[in-house]
């Protein structure tokens, strides 16, 4: 199925060959390969859909979102500000295969929402019905830390760790699959 280029197909391939822990638990794993077959399928298929959740006090809407029409119209507008030909522009709105290789897509959205979080924001992933969630950057300070080897109990080992930066995320269950069983 390497060569499947249905959004859908290449989605269910690659969920489909996700390896299993000794205890049977998935084991997660980023594959550039994939992330980049899964970004061309992605980009490749114009009319992609997903539903957002948007909060409606204890219950909630969804909303189509058309997040590749979103951006072949960028591309469009892109190819239409370099002077493109608006019948040629109008090409990158329909095109089944507009991209023939996403390799360059993995840096971009890394760094993107890398430099956001930097800049002490948090991301926040649109809502679905069954998941909220961002994520964010944290200063984490300098810490040296004194154990006894577990080789040797009669030996200390003293480690340092540098003042580094770790990725957090906040995910809970959405407040309209919470409910008051103990009554009021």
């Amino acid at each position: 199925m390497a060569n499947s280029t249905t959004f859908n197909d290449v989605f269910e391939d690659i969920k489909s060959r996700v390896s299993l822990s000794a205890k049977g638990k998935k084991l997660k794993n980023f594959n550039r390969q994939d992330f980049d077959r899964l970004a061309k399928a992605f980009l490749n298929t114009p009319d992609y859909t997903y539903l957002k959740a948007v909060s409606k006090g204890d219950s909630y809407e969804e909303v189509e979102v058309k997040p590749v029409q979103e951006f072949r119209q960028l591309i469009r507008s892109i190819l239409l500000g370099f002077g493109v030909d608006k019948q040629e522009a109008e090409r990158a709105l329909t095109d089944v295969e507009l991209v023939k290789n996403a390799s360059g897509i993995y840096e971009f959205v890394a760094e993107l929402v890398f430099q956001y979080l930097s800049a002490d924001k948090k991301f926040d992933f649109p809502q679905r019905s069954d998941f909220t969630g961002s994520i964010y950057l944290s200063d984490v300070a300098e810490v040296t830390k004194t154990h006894l080897n577990p080789q040797d109990k009669t030996k200390s080992v003293t480690k340092n760790t540098k003042a580094h930066r770790r990725l957090d995320k906040k995910s809970k269950a959405p407040k309209w699959l919470k409910h008051d069983v103990t009554g009021k």
